[in-house]
């Protein structure tokens, strides 16, 4: 997996490649974690991921929890049929914004 930090005024965008499941949500929670101590607005750029793991989903959670907690905000974006497909089924676009889904 990578992950490349995009700065834009209040928001980070952290655009992720690859797949995000037991062994790499570890790395990418970090790295959600970091970007949230500097902004409160953190969106994840999934263009280049096309597999979300139950252990992505619950990276995705912290994320959402941390900046609700902070007054800020999460989301997702550039998302694939088949990611959009495992969020739906999960219960997961009851609360995470999504940004130019792809369907």
């Amino acid at each position: 997996m990578i992950i490349n930090e995009i700065k834009e005024e209040r928001e980070i965008i952290l655009q992720v490649e690859g797949r995000i499941d037991t062994n790499t949500s570890v790395i990418l929670q970090g790295e959600i974690l970091r970007a949230l101590q500097k902004t409160n607005i953190l969106t994840l750029d999934l263009e280049k991921t096309d597999y979300v793991s139950s252990a992505g989903l619950r990276t995705f959670l912290i994320a959402y929890k941390t900046a609700e907690a902070k007054g800020g905000s999460f989301q997702l974006q550039n998302i694939s049929e088949i990611i959009f497909d495992i969020l739906s089924k999960s219960g997961f676009l009851k609360f995470l914004k999504i940004k130019e889904a792809k369907k």
